[in-house]
C-alpha cells in the first residue's frame, strides 16, 4: 500500500468509481423503472442479428453489477485512497462502469438506426476501458490481499468477460444496418465471431490467464450455440463456429495460464 499523502485526484478517483457503479445499473434499469424507452431484453428479442445468444444469457449482469458495487465500496475506503494498484486501476473501472450506463441509455432511447451505429463506439471504448482494468489486476495478482482478489479483481475480470464479447455482438448490428458493406450476414457473423474469440485470447495472453474472465464469454458463447440450434437451420454453422470458439477460449486461458 502506498503511503504517499492522498491527491485531489484520489478523492475523485473514489468518486468516480462510486458514481460508475451506480451509472450502470441505473441506466440499465430505468426504462422498466420509468416505462420509456426499450428495455435491455426488448431490444434483443427485436435484433435480427445472428450473434445474440438465448435471452437468459443477459442475466449476467446481476452478478456483475452486484460485484461491482462491492469493488465500489471497497475502493471507497481510506485504506485504498492511495494504494498504487487502485490508482492504476481505477479511473478505467470507473470510465468503463459509466460507459456502460451511458450504452444503455443510447441503446435504449436514441432512434433505432441511429442506436445500431452509435452503440457501438460506445461499447467498444467500455470494453476496452474494463478490459485494461482486468489486466493491470491479474498482473498484479502476486501484490493482491484477499479483498482486492474478491472484490476487485473477481467483478473487473467478469465486467471485461462479458463486455469483449458484447462488443462484437453489438458491432454485428451496425455491419448489417448502416455500415453494411454488401459483406453477406452470415460471413459477418462468422467474422466478428472470430474476432470477438481472438479478443479474447488476446487478452488472456496480456494478463498470464484469467479463469474468471473467461466465464462470461464462455457463459455467452454456450448460449449461443442453443440458440442457433433452435433457429433457422441455415444458419446452424454458427453454432458450430461458436462451439469450436469455446473450447479455444478454455484453451487459451489454459495456454496462457502454462506460460507463466
Amino acid at each position: 500500500m502506498s503511503q504517499h499523502a492522498a491527491t485531489p485526484s484520489d478523492y475523485l478517483r473514489q468518486f468516480a468509481v462510486i458514481i460508475g457503479a451506480i451509472a450502470g445499473p441505473l441506466g440499465s434499469a430505468w426504462p422498466g423503472l420509468a416505462g420509456t424507452g426499450r428495455t435491455i431484453s426488448e431490444q434483443s428479442d427485436a435484433s435480427d442479428t445472428w450473434l445474440v445468444p438465448l435471452g437468459l444469457a443477459f442475466s449476467i449482469w446481476g452478478p456483475i453489477f452486484i460485484g461491482l458495487a462491492c469493488y465500489a465500496v471497497l475502493h471507497a475506503l481510506p485504506s485504498r485512497r492511495t494504494m498504487e494498484i487502485h490508482r492504476r486501476t481505477g479511473w478505467w473501472a470507473a470510465l468503463g462502469m459509466v460507459l456502460s450506463g451511458v450504452w444503455a441509455i443510447a441503446a435504449s432511447y436514441l432512434p433505432v438506426e441511429t442506436s445500431h451505429w452509435v452503440t457501438p463506439f460506445i461499447l467498444t471504448a467500455l470494453a476496452l476501458s474494463a478490459c485494461l482494468a482486468m489486466v493491470r489486476l491479474s498482473r498484479a495478482w502476486s501484490e493482491l490481499g484477499g479483498a482486492e482478489r474478491w472484490a476487485a479483481w473477481l467483478p473487473l475480470s467478469l465486467f471485461a468477460g462479458w463486455t469483449s464479447l458484447a462488443m462484437f455482438i453489438n458491432w454485428e448490428q451496425a455491419f448489417i444496418g448502416p455500415l453494411d458493406m454488401g459483406v453477406p450476414h452470415i460471413a459477418t457473423s462468422l467474422l466478428l465471431l472470430a474476432a470477438a474469440v481472438g479478443f479474447v485470447a488476446w487478452n488472456l495472453v496480456r494478463c498470464g490467464g484469467n479463469r474468471a474472465y473467461i466465464v462470461p464469454p464462455i457463459w455467452g458463447l454456450a448460449l449461443l450455440v442453443m440458440a442457433r440450434l433452435q433457429g433457422d437451420p441455415r444458419i446452424e454453422t454458427l453454432a458450430i463456429a461458436a462451439a469450436v470458439g469455446l473450447l479455444l477460449v478454455a484453451l487459451a486461458d489454459w495456454g496462457a495460464r502454462r506460460r507463466t
